[in-house]
């Protein structure tokens, strides 16, 4: 047959078998495919032109195959799926959320009392790939931040003292909520945070007594609330977990220093320049100190682990760093920024751990039932702690001494203006003329030197 009949041919009712190495399917037979040698390409395009279901031959239906759709979008925690969505190449997920790898808490070796007969049980030592996001060792990795970040936080006050002679003040945590609204997921999540945390930033640097404040910040994306819509406050709530659920509402764990104003006179704060002269800079942000018990002091490592446990760490979802962290996830803030205070590891302080019965601890190979297999011995267990050595930056620290007193006085008169303002907008309190134009005059009027008849006249 010529191949100008080939296209004026329809399909025929008779099935013929070709074998295929995966999967052996019938093909309608034709004439031309009869005709035509196995090794001719044109075979090729009359069998991936037809579209219809085909039988194989054990009686399965047989359908075309589609080419799987790109999924654009992470799937590895349950959640609100606009939570899950990928803006400007970059997600988000909670600690504890991702995919572990096989030997990710894989026990190898197991540390045991060196005395058989001591009745301590032994402790099994697994693997862990020191990731935030892996659900099987996002406790040893928190660990290790909180452990650097709490260091960094209680050494502050007396480094401070050494090097300026003041006081850094009373531990605080403080929650800088900001409004869900203005801060969207596409907006904090599309730049992994960083017009987020400069907003807070800004919003610290404004409301804090003499502009000082020092912080150890962690970002929580979500909040967890219950299904019936009333938000859970406790750390050990009641509930079960399946009553729980996570939504959106991004705000910023701090554990530091510093005096701020009270929320409601950082709303009153307005630009005093720009193009946005007049409107409210920090109407979007409260400030809630959280309060310890009667007696309690706060413990910066415990505080800074809870947080790690449920933090929002970006990672990039595009690209070649697809799958790594976008961001850290301690924000040092304030006077605690490496620009001001460096923190350098010196080294370790190593010591071996004992028993409860005054035997050394040594390191063994463990069974598959996870007991110490004694006969593979390799050595004490050694209790490793970190030590670190801090220096302050002298020359913007002794630029901030100089400024101090003027920094002390503007924060007074924010605070006054603050008030004031707040004052007049809820008992309607009238404004003085001198403050239209943002000029007063000493008695509280009109300012003659530039509203003057003359001037008026001319």
């Amino acid at each position: 047959m010529s191949p100008d009949d080939r296209s004026s041919v329809t399909l025929g009712t008779n099935l013929e078998v070709h074998h295929s190495p995966k999967l052996s399917v019938a093909y309608a037979s034709v004439p031309e495919l009869s005709g035509l040698d196995p090794s001719d390409p044109y075979r090729s395009v009359i069998e991936c032109s037809y579209t219809g279901n085909l039988e194989t031959l054990d009686g399965r239906l047989f359908t075309k195959e589609k080419a799987p759709k790109p999924r654009n979008r992470p799937d590895f925690y349950a959640s609100h799926k606009a939570d899950r969505r990928i803006y400007n190449g970059k997600t988000f997920r909670r600690a504890g959320t991702g995919r572990s790898y096989s030997t990710c808490g894989l026990t190898v070796f197991t540390a045991a009392c060196s005395d058989p007969a001591c009745s301590s049980p032994p402790q099994p030592i697994p693997r862990t790939c020191g990731r935030y996001d892996c659900p099987e060792c996002y406790h040893s990795a928190i660990h290790r931040m909180a452990t650097r970040s709490s260091d960094r936080i209680n050494s502050y006050p007396d480094e401070f003292r050494e090097e300026t002679g003041l006081g850094a003040g009373r531990q605080k945590h403080m929650v800088i909520a900001l409004d869900p609204k203005k801060w969207t997921r596409e907006r904090c999540i599309s730049d992994a945070g960083k017009a987020m945390m400069k907003h807070v930033d800004a919003a610290l640097r404004y409301a804090a007594k003499d502009g000082f404040y020092a912080f150890e910040a962690i970002i929580h994306l979500q909040r967890r609330q219950h299904k019936d819509g009333t938000c859970c406050e406790r750390d050990n709530c009641e509930l079960p977990a399946d009553q729980h659920i996570w939504v959106w509402g991004p705000h910023v764990h701090a554990v530091g220093y510093g005096h701020f104003m009270a929320t409601a006179e950082l709303h009153n704060a307005k630009h005093e320049k720009g193009r946005q002269i007049g409107r409210p800079m920090f109407d979007d942000v409260n400030l809630i100190q959280v309060k310890e018990a009667e007696g309690q002091d706060r413990d910066a490592y415990a505080t800074l682990y809870y947080l790690g446990t449920h933090a929002s760490i970006f990672y990039h979802a595009e690209g070649d760093k697809a799958g790594k962290q976008a961001s850290k996830l301690i924000k040092h803030l304030g006077f605690v920024s490496p620009s001001i205070y460096r923190q350098t590891r010196e080294g370790n302080h190593c010591s071996v751990k004992s028993c409860d019965c005054g035997q050394p601890i040594k390191v063994y190979a463990a069974k598959a039932d996870k007991s110490p297999d004694r006969s593979i011995d390799y050595g004490p267990q050694l209790d490793r702690r970190p030590i670190y050595s801090y220096r302050f930056n002298h020359r913007k620290l002794a630029a901030w001494m100089r400024d101090r007193d003027r920094l002390g006085r503007l924060w007074i008169a924010r605070r006054a203006r603050a008030m004031l303002d707040g004052c007049r907008r809820h008992r309607q309190i009238p404004y003085p003329e001198g403050d239209r134009d943002g000029v007063r005059s000493p008695d509280g009027g009109i300012p003659h030197d530039r509203f003057s008849k003359s001037v008026l006249s001319e």
